[in-house]
């Protein structure tokens, strides 16, 4: 499994781990290690399959439409309050 690690060395700040700026990319095996904001997933179509995305707040952004086939979806949040908001 391929990993991209971009948590913040410093408390409280953001690390964007990936920015998906296409359409119809396809993602396998990849673990995605970030805090707030990690997965900028802006528009398109895509595929996740069998990844592993961390995050805190917000952790996966944009106004694609992607689909997330057997992967885990781990909040790292630390405190209380919104992890996440789904937009139809």
């Amino acid at each position: 499994m391929k990993t991209v690690d971009a948590r913040p060395r410093v408390p409280g700040m953001q690390a964007m781990t990936l920015s998906i700026n296409g359409d119809k990319a396809m993602f396998y095996n990849v673990r995605l290690l970030g805090a707030q904001d990690p997965l900028m997933d802006l528009f398109g179509t895509h595929y996740f399959n069998q990844c592993y995305i961390q995050g805190s707040i917000d952790f996966i952004f944009g106004g694609a439409r992607s689909i997330y086939q057997g992967c885990v979806i781990e909040s790292i949040v630390t405190t209380s309050g919104a992890i996440a908001a789904h937009r139809i």
